[in-house]
């Protein structure tokens, strides 16, 4: 099988499931402050940013569109009336981040065992995608919903960074469990 196409595929579905038990799990606890600042554990945020790292660029058309697809088929709530410009924005901040990286040419690739080295890149690419996020939506939503608001800036921050990290934990933990029975 094509390599990108392999990819891609384990991308989406992973979006998908990172998006179907942030709805199912998350939001119903966090109902009255999603309609005014964001989520503070959002899990989608890592299945943007951890296939990117993974697997490459080249992953963000498949994530684009299956976040179109989950945002527009499986979102069972009407928030936000333009929610499609807010995922282009997310992505694009994906890609900034991704640009500033390679122009420091800092390691991104993780295809070999994280290293400590790799650690603090992946946290920084992290942060600094979670930064441009929270930045560029928090202004974004900000004039959607008439209210200029910086917590919806910082609770976009938070929630992208606490929700990737709880995925990147919860994965290590995964592999880990498996690796222990495999020995």
């Amino acid at each position: 099988m094509n390599f990108l196409l392999r990819d891609s595929i384990v991308a989406g579905l992973f979006y998908f499931t990172t998006f179907f038990f942030w709805v199912t799990l998350i939001v119903p606890l966090e109902q009255d402050f999603l309609q005014t600042t964001g989520s503070l554990l959002y899990l989608p945020a890592a299945g943007r940013i951890l296939p990117v790292l993974f697997f490459g660029i080249k992953t963000i058309p498949a994530l684009f569109l299956s976040s179109l697809i989950a945002w527009n088929f499986f979102w069972p709530y009407e928030l936000y009336e333009f929610r499609n410009l807010g995922l282009f924005i997310s992505y694009s901040a994906i890609l900034v981040a991704w640009g500033i990286f390679k122009y420091l040419d800092a390691e991104i690739s993780f295809d070999s065992k994280l290293k400590l080295s790799n650690w603090r890149h992946l946290v920084l690419f992290i942060l600094l995608c979670s930064l441009l996020n929270g930045l560029l939506d928090g202004a974004f939503y900000s004039t959607d919903v008439d209210i200029i608001n910086p917590l919806i800036s910082l609770r976009f921050f938070v929630g992208d960074v606490t929700g990737t990290i709880f995925i990147l934990l919860f994965c290590m933990l995964i592999i880990s469990a498996f690796d222990i029975k495999r020995n």
